[in-house]
């Protein structure tokens, strides 16, 4: 009766245990933009397994704002291993499931600038690149606030 008893306590706390790390791995399938912002959503990348990739439900608001721009360009060049996140929205799913945190915070800062964010292309624009896509963008900004075209 002993051997039985504590081999019930065994299973249950082992379904415990395995329900919890599947909840946790269920948590990380799949991204709602609406429910985080874009540094928590890199570390998210980076602690996902990165076994298949991530799919990411885009916002309809904008995901990527000017004070986000500063500490991304922090990560771009960090070789960082990540799960690859993807559009839900996209057809076609790439080869890659894995990616680098400077490789996402480019594909971001890609998003920023097009104000779509994730982008559905995959080539990602070099460092340099994106700082004058994003000082053009700015620039376009300023323009429009003081009434210049």
């Amino acid at each position: 009766m002993y051997r039985y008893a504590l081999f019930l306590f065994f299973l249950l706390v082992t379904s415990t245990i395995l329900h919890g790390q599947e909840a946790e791995a269920n948590k990380l399938a799949g991204v709602a933009l609406s429910d985080t912002e874009p540094l928590k959503f890199l570390l998210r990348l980076s602690k996902a397994k990165i076994t298949k990739p991530l799919i990411v439900v885009p916002s309809d608001e904008p995901f990527l704002g000017d004070e986000h721009v500063v500490s991304l360009f922090k990560y771009t060049e960090s070789d960082t291993k990540c799960a690859l996140p993807i559009n839900a929205l996209n057809s076609v799913a790439p080869a890659a499931v894995a990616s680098t945190i400077g490789k996402e915070a480019r594909r971001m800062l890609l998003g920023y600038v097009t104000d779509y964010y994730p982008p559905k292309n995959h080539q990602i624009p070099s460092t340099e690149q994106l700082k004058k896509m994003v000082l053009e963008k700015f620039e376009r900004k300023i323009n429009t606030q003081i009434g210049q075209p």
